[in-house]
C-alpha cells in the first residue's frame, strides 16, 4: 500500500471547513472505482483549502501517484463546481510542516 497526499485549494481563498472536508470526502469516494485502488481516504481542512491523504494499492510510488489523480480528474467536475481545484498530488510522506503533514501524524 502507498500513500499519496494532495492539495485542494479553495479558489475564493482561505481555509476549508470541516463541513466543506466532510462533502469532498464524500464527493471523491462516490467517484472512486476499484481501478483506483483507494483502501482509505482522510479528507481534513487546510489552511489553505483541503487536505488530503489516500492510502492506495498499487506496487509502485508511480502507479499510486497515477490512481490518485485518476480519481480527482473524474471528480473534477464537482469539485471545481463546489469551489476547489488540486494544487498538488505527491507520493509518500508530505514536507515537514506542509498542511498534509498533520493529517498523516494523526491517521499514523
Amino acid at each position: 500500500m502507498r500513500m499519496v497526499t494532495a492539495v485542494l485549494l479553495r479558489r475564493s481563498g482561505g481555509a476549508g471547513t470541516e463541513g466543506e472536508a466532510h462533502l469532498v470526502d464524500e464527493l471523491l469516494r462516490s467517484h472512486a472505482v476499484p481501478e483506483h485502488g483507494v483502501e482509505r481516504l482522510r479528507v481534513r481542512p487546510a489552511p489553505e483549502g483541503i487536505g488530503l491523504v489516500a492510502f492506495v494499492r498499487a506496487e509502485t510510488e508511480p502507479r499510486a501517484l497515477i490512481s490518485v489523480r485518476a480519481l480527482l480528474a473524474a471528480a473534477h467536475a464537482p469539485l471545481h463546481a463546489f469551489g476547489y481545484t488540486v494544487a498538488a498530488v505527491r507520493s509518500g510522506r508530505p514536507l515537514p510542516g506542509s498542511p498534509t503533514d498533520s493529517l498523516t501524524r494523526r491517521a499514523s
